[in-house]
């Protein structure tokens, strides 16, 4: 079955429990693509100490799914997730993850990039943060390192460009980026891909300061 999106996803755009529009788009794609099942990495207190992410309304909403966080707060599992452990925490949570899961969530402020890549689930729904101050043609992310942590200045995560070549190899359309998160849709299910241009999906984001460390980074093809 494949599944008719509108390219003109802005518009749908919306903030209830999420950082940004996120709520919005997720809530009209998965009015088009069906799902009720996520998995959901970086999440944490919000405004108010509400529990903030991508996923959260959903799960409101009757979805089903686990939230990953390096603190334990509500019912978010405590985990520090890496490229080895990611899929074993999946697998962990039994149940119909071990079989798959329609959307997944990363955002972690540096290593997301390594841990999309490393996942082996072939969700309908990408969502994943990028850095949109590397600029829309560079193709780099920050090298692996299991033990990251975010500073505060420009030197984090992956470009836009970087996450669109994952996407590609993994065999998903990048049909969506806000200036913070991108949403990529399993290619077999879309059947519009060619609406989808990246071009014209490039948004930028939050400024941060310049590292004044000489911190490399790494190509990505």
């Amino acid at each position: 079955m494949q599944y008719h999106i509108d390219p003109d996803l802005e518009k749908y755009g919306a903030r209830v429990r999420s950082q940004n529009d996120e709520d919005g788009i997720l809530t009209y794609l998965f009015s088009v693509i069906p799902g009720n099942v996520f998995v959901e990495i970086g999440v944490g207190p919000g405004e108010g100490g509400l529990l903030e992410g991508n996923c959260v309304r959903l799960r409101e909403q009757g979805w089903v799914g686990a939230m990953f966080d390096l603190r334990a707060h509500c019912d978010v599992v405590a985990a520090h997730v890496t490229p080895d452990n990611v899929n074993a925490l999946i697998m962990g949570c039994g149940g119909e993850y071990t079989f798959g899961f329609d959307l997944l969530s990363i955002d972690i402020d540096g290593q997301d990039l390594w841990i999309w890549e490393a996942v082996l689930f072939r969700p309908f729904v990408v969502v994943i943060e990028y850095n949109a101050g590397l600029g829309g043609q560079v193709s780099v992310s920050v090298p692996r390192n299991d033990v990251f942590r975010w500073d505060g200045t420009r030197h984090f995560g992956a470009s836009l460009r970087a996450l669109e070549a994952i996407g590609v190899r993994k065999g998903y359309v990048l049909v969506y980026a806000n200036g913070v998160n991108a949403f990529f849709v399993w290619k077999d299910i879309l059947a519009n891909p060619e609406d989808f241009q990246y071009r014209e999906l490039y948004r930028r984001g939050p400024e941060y300061p310049e590292c004044q460390l000489e911190r490399p980074w790494v190509q990505i093809q």
